[in-house]
């Protein structure tokens, strides 16, 4: 049972939220609540299904805009033709692949392999970082995105639509958004965002097919009141939107307040149930793709668009997968199904396993076996180990000698072998050189130490799991002993934290007493703790910081971080007053004018004695860490600001202090 909660948060930000989201529900999805249809109505529903809003002659107004009743009263037949492209994260022309993030794209040349950022937020590694949750369209030479707002404490500046140039050139920020759009495409009318019935379209109206970015055409959709767009599950805050299921399927698919998912005849309003227990995972223009949960099981079933027949498509019991993250839909295309069970426990590590299911025969066949490595879930890039399915490949990111590299495997070829020869571990084909490099090759490698403690009265119940990782100095260094010595007792310290035997007897008295069947989960806790990635290395010093997270019950745990600076010849641990030369009260002036421009700058995100907290805090025995650019000094989670803020940092430049050690390979 993990709770590595902090890292978790990484992938979770992207969650479906709001109205969208349904919650875990079992039972059958099913079509048989509908109408029963004669066989007249069955020989015609096939037509019936291409028609749109206001087919019917007379209907068509001067303005174009066709006036039938019920939801889409107002949506013109010229919107609702040409194929559909959803945004992806993948693109692809003749010339290159493109990898769009909210804060980074890429160009991968594919004669060659060679690879270049086209644009990017921040020169931040970490924040740049794709997170395979980018959402972007090719539209002849250009790319259109949903790019990230910025980070900065106190920012005013959002989310927004924006456009590139595949040759990195012309970049600009379309218009702003509040929040992302529920849904992102484009069909030959135009480019589509839309919220809950409310629809920004860009048009093609250029000669060489390019979008028109000016002011966009507003369409507004009829959603009646108390329902609203249903999230599909496979994540990216992706929704089916109204219009695109009109476009799609000839009726409006929208979820009601009882989570109950329904289609809406734009002609009549004449409402059909398609699902009232499971959850939206994909669809295509023929199929509505469920995933229903069982006590012990999570199966899929497939609904056709026109005659809402059910089928059962496939089942994957919890005992294949586990302590997985359960199972996950990763797409659908017109001939399979993409699923994934990430965070499989086995005998030799954690793996992510990736299938493929004929829509047709149900034939279940895995395209994808990745290791996930040790040493790198401390560092904020590895947590995106979710995978794009697109044109015949599977997009992922593999990590080898502690560096991550983006890959793809072709979903036809067993071997995933596309010709380059330059080949992960696992078969794919790497896409240019490292996305993110943790540096740890270069200090040394990662053990891993992993323990569960069962309750006595409970055999099947863990009272507590110790995932812990510990980073180990190559002896090439010659204070590698020294040093190792040193974190291994920090490692042991949080197992003798963990294991506490006094701690361990009240939770099994507890638990001895629980009346229910099931003990709550709050008697179960964890430990983890990662290294980061070496974030100051000159050869002969090097910097990181220890992640820890402990739950011990309640809403959530407690991250901590810990920094270690250390000299590789002599294994010296570095306090601060190694580092620099500052008395305590300069030093306390210093890094107080730093907390106090970035309180100033939102200081609604902060405890009105925040500024206090730091200069009562800081001294010469605080906590620290290096990077290329200076002195990162930190407060946890509550110290200045709520939990949600997470840690609060400043980085100072070296310039500011008097240093008693010389700063290499800067810049």
């Amino acid at each position: 049972m993990r709770k590595r909660q902090l890292t978790a948060l990484l992938l979770l930000t992207a969650a479906l939220t709001g109205c969208g989201s349904m919650e875990n529900t079992q039972g059958k999805p099913t079509g048989e609540e509908t109408r029963q249809e004669t066989e007249g109505e069955k020989e015609t529903k096939g037509t019936e299904a291409e028609k749109v809003p206001g087919d019917e002659p007379g209907n068509e107004t001067s303005a174009g805009n066709r006036e039938v009743p019920g939801v889409g009263a107002d949506v013109r037949q010229d919107i609702l033709q040409g194929e559909i492209l959803q945004g992806s994260m993948v693109l692809e022309d003749e010339e290159a692949i493109y990898i769009c993030g909210t804060e980074r794209i890429r160009r991968i040349e594919k004669e060659g392999g060679g690879s270049r950022v086209l644009w990017e937020k921040s020169e931040d590694a970490r924040e740049a970082f794709i997170s395979m949750e980018g959402k972007a369209l090719l539209v002849e030479d250009s790319i259109y995105f949903l790019e990230e707002g910025s980070r900065s404490e106190g920012s005013k500046e959002k989310r927004s639509l924006s456009v590139i140039k595949t040759d990195g050139t012309e970049y600009r920020r379309v218009t702003e958004l509040e929040d992302f759009p529920k849904a992102f495409y484009y069909c030959d009318s135009g480019l589509y965002l839309e919220s809950e019935g409310d629809i920004k379209r860009y048009s093609p109206e250029t000669e060489d097919g390019s979008l028109t970015m000016g002011e966009p055409e507003e369409i507004h959709f009829e959603i009646p009141g108390g329902y609203c767009l249903p999230a599909v599950m496979r994540g990216g805050n992706r929704y089916l939107s109204a219009l695109e299921s009109l476009h799609l399927f000839g009726y409006a698919v929208l979820e009601k307040p009882e989570m109950e998912l329904v289609g809406i005849d734009p002609r009549t309003g004449e409402e059909r149930l398609l699902m009232s227990e499971g959850r939206l995972c994909s669809f295509n223009r023929d199929y509505l793709l469920f995933m229903k949960y069982g006590e012990e099981q999570e199966e899929l079933y497939l609904m056709d668009t026109q005659s809402l027949e059910v089928r059962f498509l496939a089942a994957y019991k919890e005992e294949e997968y586990p302590d997985s993250y359960g199972i996950r839909v990763l797409d659908m295309d017109g001939d399979s199904v993409y699923v994934a069970a990430e965070n499989v426990k086995e005998p030799s590590g954690e793996i992510n396993l990736y299938e493929q299911i004929g829509l047709e025969s149900g034939e279940r066949r895995q395209v994808l076996r990745l290791d996930i490595r040790t040493g790198v879930k401390g560092s904020l890039p590895f947590h995106a180990e979710s995978a794009v399915i697109r044109d015949g490949y599977i997009y992922y990111t593999e990590v080898m000698d502690y560096r991550m590299y983006l890959m793809r495997k072709s979903l036809e070829e067993p071997g995933g072998n596309t010709g380059s020869g330059n080949l992960g571990e696992s078969g794919g084909e790497i896409l240019g050189e490292a996305l993110f490099d943790t540096g740890i090759a270069q200090v040394g490698k990662v053990e891993s130490y992993y323990e569960q403690i069962f309750s006595k009265a409970e055999p099947d119940f863990v009272l507590m799991e110790l995932d812990l990782e510990r980073l180990v100095v190559d002896e090439k260094y010659e204070g590698a002993a020294k040093i190792n010595r040193i974190l291994s007792a920090y490692q042991d310290s949080i197992v003798s934290y963990g294991t506490n035997e006094e701690d361990i007897n009240w939770r099994e008295e507890e638990i001895a007493g629980w009346e229910e069947d099931v003990p709550p989960a709050t008697l179960s806790y964890s430990c983890s703790s990662y290294p980061s990635e070496i974030t100051y290395f000159d050869g002969d010093r090097f910097s990181f910081y220890q992640m820890d997270y402990d739950y011990m019950g309640g809403a959530h745990g407690m991250p901590l971080w810990v920094g270690f600076t250390f000299d590789l010849h002599t294994g010296q641990r570095l306090l601060l007053s190694d580092v620099i030369g500052n008395s305590e009260e300069e030093l306390k002036e210093i890094v107080v004018r730093y907390f106090d421009a970035c309180i100033s700058e939102a200081p609604e995100e902060f405890w009105e004695d925040a500024l206090t907290v730091v200069r009562e805090g800081i001294s010469l025995a605080s906590d620290f860490y290096l990077e290329e650019e200076g002195i990162c000094f930190y407060f946890h989670p509550y110290a200045l600001a709520a939990y949600a803020g997470g840690f609060k940092t400043v980085t100072i430049p070296y310039e500011e202090f008097e240093m008693k050690i010389p700063i290499k390979n800067r810049g």
